[in-house]
């Protein structure tokens, strides 16, 4: 084996060992600045040099901080400063899709009060002589009640002193991201537990079907066509197209495919393919080219897919956003047993006020667990 080639496991420690280095090291530079008055990265150490009096003061208080540094609260912090950062690396760096479905809003309160109201009516034609017609106003009604979630890390402090191959970081890490994993969870319920209305409002078939041209087709029509509960058309633009990793690579060929993805006579024929006017053929262009994006989310049962118009009636209501918090480790079990303590906490909620945006071609019965 090449020694110049490194296993992905071992950049990942070296990632992991080189962010400690520089945490410790902008932490002395700190500690330098404050006790001296001056930022040692950005002195003029020429001139420095002929003043005795200053190397002598640097010395004096250089010591000081290294052995600061080696005192127990010390070091808690200085941990602490470490996996706090894995946390929220871990925590921005995950891949959800969840931010590109739902309209972020902010929160201040408890809870959120929404009351969003369909279009007006269409107005009518007025014979002379004839009065107008009244147009009634109708729309919904909900609260959003903000809630918490979090959990905490504990680790052993011989344990956090002994590792030499940081999987304590990568742990540490993981708090942070199953807290993205959750957000993207309970976007994913919310539009799954949405998408069982009734088949009368138009935003799913009569019986859910398997994801083909043909019916991602028959969804844009239905949606586009979809009424408010005054009869109203509601002009939804459905422009996502949402699926389980199971249909990832069905989307994928349908939406990216040049030429028409589908069999005509098959499961991808289209009404026009079954007239003496075949215009679907095998060399026709495939209209479903560019015309959605598509986002893969791990939170939706097998063969799950929706088609929607993103944005619009899902909002995602931030009250607080991640926070870690250590123990003092001069108190509670920090102090006791030794064990460095951290919480992870966030406040939101999220739910779709509006379920006529989104076209539920299929619902697995059977939800995946976080």
């Amino acid at each position: 084996m090449n020694p110049n080639i490194f296993t992905e496991a071992q950049m990942e420690d070296r990632t992991i060992q080189l962010s400690e280095v520089m945490a410790a090291h902008t932490a002395l530079r700190e500690r330098i600045t404050e006790k001296q008055g001056f930022d040692p990265e950005t002195i003029d150490w020429k001139s420095a040099k002929r003043d005795r009096g200053f190397w002598k003061k640097l010395e004096e208080s250089s010591g000081e901080i290294m052995r600061e540094a080696n005192a127990s609260s010390s070091l808690g912090q200085l941990l602490r400063y470490g996996v706090q950062s894995f946390m929220f690396d871990a925590y921005k760096d995950v891949q959800t899709v969840y931010q590109d479905i739902v309209q972020v809003v902010s929160s201040s309160n408890r809870q959120e009060w929404y009351a969003p109201l369909y279009g007006a009516e269409i107005p009518l034609e007025v014979t002379p002589g004839t009065p107008y017609e009244d147009s009634r106003i109708m729309g919904l009604d909900t609260v959003l009640v903000n809630k918490k979630v979090g959990r905490i890390l504990s680790i052993q402090k011989e344990l956090f002193d002994d590792d030499q191959t940081g999987q304590v970081s990568t742990r540490a890490s993981k708090l942070g991201k199953r807290v993205r994993y959750k957000e993207e969870f309970d976007v994913m319920t919310a539009i799954r537990a949405a998408s069982y209305s009734a088949t009368t409002i138009g935003n799913r078939p009569a019986a859910y079907v398997a994801l083909s041209q043909a019916a991602l087709e028959a969804a844009d029509i239905a949606l586009n066509g979809i009424r408010d509960p005054l009869g109203n058309r509601m002009g939804v633009d459905p422009s996502l197209l949402l699926v389980s990793t199971s249909e990832k690579f069905n989307a994928a060929k349908l939406l990216n495919s040049t030429l028409n993805p589908s069999v005509p006579g098959a499961s991808g024929q289209t009404a026009g393919s079954a007239s003496s006017g075949d215009i679907s053929g095998m060399m026709a262009f495939n209209p479903l080219a560019g015309l959605y994006d598509l986002r893969v989310s791990k939170f939706l049962g097998a063969g799950d897919w929706m088609l929607m118009e993103p944005k619009t009636s899902i909002p995602f209501q931030e009250r607080s956003p991640l926070s870690v918090v250590q123990e003092d480790p001069n108190s509670g079990r920090s102090f006791d047993q030794d064990i460095y303590r951290w919480k992870v906490s966030r406040r939101y909620a999220t739910t779709v006020l509006e379920s006529r945006y989104i076209y539920a071609g299929n619902i697995n019965a059977t939800a995946p667990i976080i």
